[in-house]
C-alpha cells in the first residue's frame, strides 16, 4: 500500500536527519473568478492534481476591508473584531478543499499577519503615520486585529486544516524610521498568531518581501514554525539555502525566484533553476518559490518533477 502525501510529509517533518525525498509545492492566486465558492474549491483542486505537488495551501482572498472611519490614531480604538461570519466565504472554501482532499495531503490555510491586515484596513502610508504619532492607540487596533485572526484560525482548525501558512511583513529594511518599532508594533502580534497557528500539525513562516527587502532575518528566528520560507535576496546582499537552514534550524522551503524561470522561463530553464536549487539545498528542504507565482501549471509541474526525481545528498 502506497503512503499518502500527507503521511509522507508528516513523516519527513518529524525526521531531523537527511530526508530521502524532496517534496515540492508552489502557490498562486487564481484570479477574480476563483476567489470563492465552488469555483475556488475546484480551481485549488485542479491545480494541486495537475502539478502533483506535495501539499495544498488554500489562499485567503477576503482581505480586511478599508475603513474610512479610521482617520486619526485614536480611531484605532474603534477597530472591529471580525467574527466567524466575516470569514464565512473563506471558510466555505477551506471546508470544501479539506473534504475533497480527504487526507490525501496536508491542507494549509493562509493567514496574513496583523500588521498586513492593518495595512489593508487603512493603507500602509497612513498606518505608518499613525504608528509614528500614537503607537499606543494603534496597538489597541493591532490587538483587536489579532483577536480577529485568532477566530479565523480556530474556525479553520475546527474544519480540519492540518496547518497554516503565516505571512509576515514589517521587518523590512527601511520600513520604520526606528527599527525598534518592529519589536513593539509587529512582532508581539505575529508571535500571538504563530502561537495560535502552532496548535496545528504544520506551520510555514513566510517572510514576505513583496513590498520591501530585508537587510537581515535574525529578528524572525524566534518565530515558532515547522518550516521557513523566504527570498534569498536581501537588501544589498543575499543568503544561501544552507545559511537559511542553519539560521532557523528547521526545514527550509524555496530556492526558486518567483520572477524568474517559474514565471517566464522555458521548460529547460525551469528545470535548470530547480536543479540548481536542489543541488544547493540543505538536508531538509522543500522546493518552492520565494512567494506566490503565476498559475502556469506546466512550469510548476516541471519543477515539482525535478524535486521528485532528485536524490537528496
Amino acid at each position: 500500500m502506497s503512503i499518502s502525501k500527507r503521511d509522507r510529509m508528516l513523516e519527513l517533518l518529524h525526521t531531523h536527519n537527511s530526508w530521502d525525498y524532496t517534496p515540492s509545492a508552489f502557490f498562486c492566486h487564481f484570479g477574480p473568478a476563483f476567489k470563492e465558492g465552488k469555483a475556488a474549491i475546484h480551481r485549488h483542486l485542479a491545480y494541486f492534481h495537475a502539478t502533483d505537488m506535495d501539499f495544498m495551501k488554500v489562499q485567503f482572498e477576503h482581505s480586511f476591508p478599508p475603513l474610512q472611519s479610521i482617520k486619526e490614531p485614536k480611531d484605532w480604538l474603534t477597530m472591529p473584531i471580525y467574527d466567524k461570519d466575516f470569514y464565512q466565504k473563506a471558510l466555505e472554501v477551506i471546508k470544501g478543499v479539506v473534504q475533497a482532499i480527504d487526507k490525501e495531503s496536508l491542507v494549509l490555510a493562509t493567514v496574513y499577519s496583523p500588521f498586513m491586515c492593518a495595512g489593508h484596513t487603512v493603507g500602509d502610508e497612513l498606518l505608518l503615520s499613525h504608528i509614528a504619532q500614537d503607537p499606543d492607540s494603534v496597538a489597541i487596533g493591532m490587538q483587536r486585529i489579532t483577536e480577529s485572526l485568532k477566530i479565523y484560525i480556530q474556525e479553520c482548525l475546527a474544519l480540519g486544516v492540518d496547518g497554516f501558512y503565516v505571512s509576515t511583513q514589517g521587518g523590512e529594511a527601511g520600513r520604520f524610521e526606528d527599527a525598534k518599532t518592529f519589536e513593539t508594533m509587529v512582532k508581539p502580534y505575529d508571535l500571538a498568531i504563530m502561537e495560535a497557528a502552532n496548535k496545528s500539525l504544520c506551520t510555514i513562516l513566510h517572510i514576505c518581501d513583496y513590498t520591501l527587502k530585508y537587510d537581515h532575518l535574525e529578528q524572525f528566528v524566534e518565530y515558532p514554525s515547522t518550516i521557513v520560507n523566504t527570498s534569498l535576496e536581501l537588501e544589498g546582499s543575499s543568503i544561501t539555502l544552507e545559511e537559511l537552514s542553519t539560521l532557523f534550524a528547521r526545514p527550509v522551503m524555496g530556492g526558486m525566484n518567483r520572477h524568474q524561470a517559474i514565471t517566464k522561463g522555458t521548460s529547460e530553464e525551469v528545470f535548470l533553476e530547480a536543479r540548481t536549487a536542489l543541488e544547493q539545498a540543505p538536508k531538509r528542504f522543500i522546493l518552492g518559490a520565494d512567494c506566490t507565482v503565476k498559475a502556469d501549471e506546466n512550469r510548476v509541474k516541471i519543477a515539482v518533477e525535478a524535486a521528485h526525481s532528485f536524490l537528496p545528498k
